[in-house]
């Protein structure tokens, strides 16, 4: 088979023709590397998205090619010499042009030969190939693109074929027009011209340029033609008689059994007797001079259409010796001296290589008669023994000691080698991995693909640390998480940390105060704030704990606390807490030591609260077992009048059982079991659905809300992903605030400031707060 190859390049929607800047086909150099075989060609294509200048193309071509042809070896690390080499050349026109915007890429190269190929690609790289009728794409897997990091992963393929079969390498643009089945359909068609043409057709109106390789049947040899070349055997005119007297008479100078060999050569047709040497009697003289018949001459004669005779030695013409006649050798016995009759000259040279061999033997035997006439005894010849040597004693011990560290020794080397130079692959290999995931979030537009290659981006740099790169890399994709999510990175700021964990059930900011409940030591605690509500003291007061005597009254246990404003006849900006046995404590800043037990009218239904709020003067208290709602209204300086139910006599439309907290903003929120809010107004339902949040599915512990303020927010804390989430009067979500180093995990209670510029939280490390930013807001959808 043969391999033939063609290049395609589709600019402006018209076939042009020459071949794209980024397309290499080669044959072998003069010299190649050994295992670059003479009957290989490397073909590539480099694909990059931007315009590309032409001597950067030139530059990685030749790069790629020179490490191909110069890499000795096999071909698959050939192939990735070359990849790395343009990769390479790439990546250094990037760095030496920081300035402009980056030329990343795909890049394939094969090496054809006539029943195989291999092919090597980096970065999204395209190649298809038809082997056996069935259709396979290149890589099988995603590649970081080429020149975006120093090192570049490359993917190497095999694949025998046979007469029929082809391979396309292509830029992206075919890919991306054409699917699959109409790529195969147009690379099936044997036409050439319908194969270009199918190709143009499938790429729609999208421009590209690719490089096709078919495996061609070699074409059957033709028969022979009669007319080759042949011997042929044609008559000459007789020879003249000079060359008749060479052939085919004796010569009187030689001896009678020498015999003359003549070679047609030597009588080429046409030659004349002068040519020969002089003019000559002719044949017929010689016939009728010594009695031999004129014969016949063979000749060479040359092919009618010009051809060459065969390259083999003319035959050699036997020698004709006939009986002369006395007469005639008498004639010719005086033209040969007596010295070369009888060959004075041979004789003379063969008598002196005689003489010559006998003295030599004389010489050598007097010199061994006078060496043994010396006195002494002749030194006889000792026979050469050759004595065998002994391997040394084996030490087994030391042998296996000596295997053992061996072993030992490249254990440890191979460890120490995979720890220092594995990890630095295995981390580049993740950064190329992130990397990638990061280009594809930047061109997506969809928020989910985004939000899923992010998240990607994230997941696959947890096991990278102390790389400056992955932590850039790192802080992009959660910045972008956090504008998907509308993430607003707070820093809170430490107030007071406890000896022991805290459990609190209320967190109360009033002017330069802020009070806890303490549910463990069943206390109320007041944190005196510096100027801003920033700082706090290290030292907290307990103003009121269960078991005191206050009033000549015993306090119960403390259910709840709400700080209560002035409002209708309620002329008093005090801290109101409620403990079990339905005691309304009240307390005033300005007077410490004034704590006094207010009148409190009693339910109609005896209930356990376990909330309390206010609003406008009124004091309300939320009664799960009763499915009920309490108002009461001040009155003197109390609340001695008994409640009015909030909710008509059939109950709310969704039971309070549940219930776990309130707010009161002028509507009533009830924040439920099941983390879900039901809001309320005068008693009746107000539409309110949670939407939107970010996952996880929150789970809501507590709630807070800003009287004063008129955007109607609600600030929930999420125990499930340690965040605080706020949404709007409707429950559509608007943002949601997160702090490092996990901050807000197991937040319990919120509150706010009296201008709802700070928010105050708690949890079991202490008490925090942060500042609260200005909301954009959220588009819908």
């Amino acid at each position: 088979m043969r391999v033939h190859t063609e290049t395609l390049q589709r600019v402006d929607g018209q076939r042009q023709p020459g071949i794209s800047p980024g397309i290499a086909v080669l044959t072998p150099p003069l010299r190649p590397a050994r295992g670059r075989d003479q009957d290989q060609v490397f073909v590539m294509l480099l694909d990059v998205e931007a315009a590309v200048p032409s001597r950067l193309c030139r530059q990685v071509r030749e790069a790629a090619a020179q490490s191909f042809w110069n890499t000795p070896g096999g071909v698959t690390a050939a192939l990735r010499r070359a990849v790395a080499a343009a990769n390479q050349v790439l990546l250094s026109y990037n760095l030496h042009h920081a300035d402009a915007p980056p030329f990343h890429g795909a890049f394939s190269c094969g090496a054809l030969r006539a029943d195989e190929f291999f092919l090597a690609q980096a970065g999204p790289a395209q190649a298809f190939a038809v082997t056996g009728g069935r259709l396979q794409k290149f890589p099988h897997q995603l590649l970081p693109a080429l020149g975006s990091d120093t090192y570049v992963e490359s993917c190497v393929a095999y694949l025998p074929v046979q007469a029929g079969d082809l391979l396309l390498l292509a830029s992206h643009e075919l890919s991306r027009a054409a699917s699959d089945d109409a790529l195969q359909r147009a690379l099936s068609l044997a036409d050439p011209d319908a194969l270009r043409n199918g190709l143009e057709q499938v790429a729609e109106e999208q421009d590209f340029f690719a490089v096709l390789a078919q495996w061609l049947a070699d074409e059957a040899p033709g028969a022979p033609s009669p007319s080759a070349r042949r011997r042929r055997i044609s008559l000459a005119p007789p020879l003249p008689l000079s060359a008749l007297k060479r052939v085919f008479l004796p010569q009187a100078a030689l001896p009678p059994e020498v015999e003359e060999i003549a070679r047609p050569a030597d009588y080429a047709a046409g030659q004349t007797s002068d040519a020969l040497g002089g003019a000559e009697p002719e044949a017929d003289d010689l016939t009728a001079q010594y009695g031999v018949p004129a014969p016949t001459a063979l000749r060479w004669e040359p092919e009618p259409n010009g051809g060459e005779a065969e390259s083999v030695a003319p035959p050699i013409l036997p020698v004709i010796r006939r009986e002369a006649p006395a007469d005639a050798m008498a004639a010719r016995a005086p033209r040969t001296s007596l010295v070369e009759r009888l060959r004075i000259a041979q004789r003379l040279r063969r008598a002196g290589g005689w003489l010559l061999g006998l003295s030599m033997e004389v010489r050598g035997g007097l010199q061994t008669l006078f060496r043994r006439a010396l006195p002494g005894r002749a030194p006889r010849a000792q026979p050469r023994t050759t004595q065998e040597r002994q391997p040394p004693p084996e030490n087994k011990k030391l042998m296996i000691g000596i295997a053992i560290a061996i072993l030992v020794i490249t254990i440890l080397v191979t460890l120490w080698t995979w720890f220092n130079y594995g990890s630095r692959v295995r981390e580049q290999q993740v950064l190329s991995e992130a990397s990638q995931y990061a280009a594809q979030a930047r061109e997506s537009t969809d928020p989910l693909q985004q939000r899923a290659h992010w998240e990607a981006v994230l997941a696959v740099l947890a096991a990278v640390e102390g790389n400056p790169q992955a932590a850039q890399l790192a802080a992009e994709a959660q910045d972008a998480l956090d504008r998907l999510d509308h993430v607003i990175r707070v820093d809170p700021v430490l107030l007071w940390a406890p000896d022991a964990a805290l459990s609190a059930r209320r967190l109360v900011a009033r002017g330069s105060s802020l009070f806890f409940l303490d549910v463990e030591n069943q206390a109320v605690a007041q944190l005196a704030l510096a100027a801003g509500g920033v700082g706090g003291s290290s030292q907290v007061a307990t103003i009121l704990a269960m078991g005191e005597e206050r009033d000549d009254q015993q306090v119960a246990a403390l259910v709840d606390m709400a700080w209560n404003p002035p409002g209708g006849e309620w002329a008093f900006d005090r801290l109101v807490v409620l403990d079990a046995d339905s005691q309304l404590w009240a307390y005033d800043p300005a007077w410490p030591d004034a704590t006094c037990r207010l009148p409190l009218g009693s339910n109609p239904e005896a209930g356990v609260p376990v909330a309390l709020s206010t609003f406008g003067g009124r004091l309300f208290l939320l009664d799960p077992m009763a499915d009920q709602i309490w108002r009461y209204w001040p009155h003197g300086g109390g609340y001695a009048e008994p409640p009015d139910s909030y909710f008509a006599d059939d109950g709310p439309p969704q039971p309070l059982q549940f219930a776990l907290d309130l707010a009161i903003d002028g509507n009533v929120y009830v924040l439920l079991a099941d983390g879900q809010i039901a809001k309320y107004f005068d008693g009746e339902p107000m539409p309110f659905a949670v939407t939107d949040v970010p996952p996880p599915q929150p789970a809501f512990v507590a709630v807070a809300v800003a009287p004063d303020r008129v955007d109607g927010l609600l600030y929930l804390a999420d125990a499930v992903d340690a965040r605080i989430v706020i949404l709007d009067h409707t429950g559509d979500f608007q943002a949601q605030l997160r702090a490092s180093a996990d901050v807000l995990q197991g937040v319990q209670s919120l509150a706010l400031d009296d201008m709802g510029s700070r928010i105050f939280f708690l949890t079991q490390n202490g008490v925090y707060t942060a500042p609260l930013p200005a909301l954009s807001p959220v588009p819908s959808g």
